[in-house]
């Protein structure tokens, strides 16, 4: 939960305009503390029930582009390695920075999809940010 929270910190000292969290899922910690701090969606591929914020059901291999236009940052915690590139294509589509902080040391090539690739250790957190996309 810690790393979470540094996270979130991260993303509000940095970015401003719309957040879009991919594959939420039932964790709500990164969502609660970004949905008060700035705009901010989730997007899962099922409904979730009683969301404490506005989650939209959407496939990232199928997206709703119109959904995603105008984010500033999309963002995914524990992606499975099969969905990332899709989240670094779909951030692509739009113009729009991405945050993916892995569940282990399972990553793409970022940089086939991005020209600026960091890790970031940030407090207790470390996630990979891709800027510029190509």
């Amino acid at each position: 939960m810690f790393s979470y929270l540094d996270i979130a910190e991260y993303i509000i000292k940095n970015y401003s305009g719309m957040v879009i969290e991919i594959g939420v899922g039932y964790n709500f910690y990164m969502g609660k503390a970004l949905y008060e701090k700035m705009r901010y969606f989730a997007t899962d591929i099922k409904e979730i029930k009683n969301p404490p914020f506005s989650i939209v059901i959407d496939n990232v291999f199928d997206p709703d582009l119109p959904l995603y236009e105008g984010a500033k940052l999309l963002l995914s915690i524990n992606p499975p390695e099969e969905i990332q590139p899709a989240i670094c294509e779909l951030g692509r589509m739009v113009s729009s920075s991405v945050i993916i902080k892995p569940l282990n040391d399972e990553t793409i090539d970022f940089k086939r999809y991005y020209k600026e690739v960091s890790i970031i250790n940030y407090k207790k957190a470390r996630f990979y940010e891709l800027k510029s996309p190509r």
